[in-house]
C-alpha cells in the first residue's frame, strides 16, 4: 500500500490585514488552553505581556506603534502562529511568541524563532532578549532549547510574581 504525504507550504511573512482576525483567534485559544479565557471575558494572565491580543484595537495599536514588528507564520495559508517584537537599544526583544494549541509540539514555534535569530545580520543586531514569568515553565524550557540564557531575575511587587530575563547571543567569529 502507497503512502501518500500531502506537501506543507510553509511561510513566515510579515502580518497582513486579512490575517489579524486569525491572530485573535489563535490568542484566545491559547488563554482558553490555560483556563484565562472563557465566554469573550478578557481577563489578562499574569504570565503575558499585558496584551489582550483578542482586542483588535489592542492589536492595531500595538502593530501601528514605531519599532514593533509583528509576523506571522502560515501552512497551507493558515496562520498556525505569530511573533510579535520591538527593537529596544539595539536588542530584538520578544513580545509574544504564539502557536494555535491545534498545532503545538510540531516545530512551528521554533522555526519562526531561528528564522527571527536568522534576520539578526541583516538588522546588525546580536541580541534577542525575552522576559518570561516564573510561572511560564513551557517558554522557558523553550528558550532555553532554543539558546538563550537567564540573565537575571526581575523582582514583582510582593503580591506579583518575578519574570526572567533570558537572552540569546549571536556568536562571532
Amino acid at each position: 500500500m502507497k503512502k501518500t504525504t500531502i506537501k506543507r507550504r510553509i511561510s513566515f511573512h510579515w502580518i497582513r490585514d486579512d490575517e489579524l482576525e486569525a491572530v485573535q483567534d489563535i490568542a484566545s485559544a491559547c488563554f482558553a488552553e490555560v483556563g484565562l479565557v472563557a465566554a469573550g471575558e478578557s481577563r489578562i494572565p499574569k504570565w503575558s505581556i499585558g496584551l489582550p491580543l483578542w482586542d483588535l484595537r489592542v492589536l492595531t495599536e500595538y502593530l501601528e506603534t514605531k519599532d514593533r514588528f509583528a509576523k506571522v507564520m502560515t501552512v497551507n495559508r493558515e496562520v498556525v502562529g505569530y511573533l510579535f517584537y520591538s527593537l529596544k537599544e539595539h536588542v530584538v526583544v520578544i513580545d509574544q511568541i504564539t502557536v494555535d494549541p491545534e498545532h503545538w509540539r510540531k516545530g512551528y514555534a521554533g522555526r519562526m524563532m531561528q528564522k527571527l535569530k536568522d534576520t539578526m545580520p541583516e538588522l546588525r543586531l546580536q541580541i534577542v532578549a525575552a522576559r518570561v514569568s516564573e510561572m511560564n515553565l513551557g517558554t522557558q524550557l523553550f528558550l532555553r532549547e532554543s539558546g538563550f540564557r537567564w540573565i537575571r531575575t526581575l523582582k514583582g511587587s510582593p503580591s506579583a510574581e518575578d519574570f526572567y530575563l533570558m537572552r540569546w547571543k549571536e556568536m562571532t567569529a
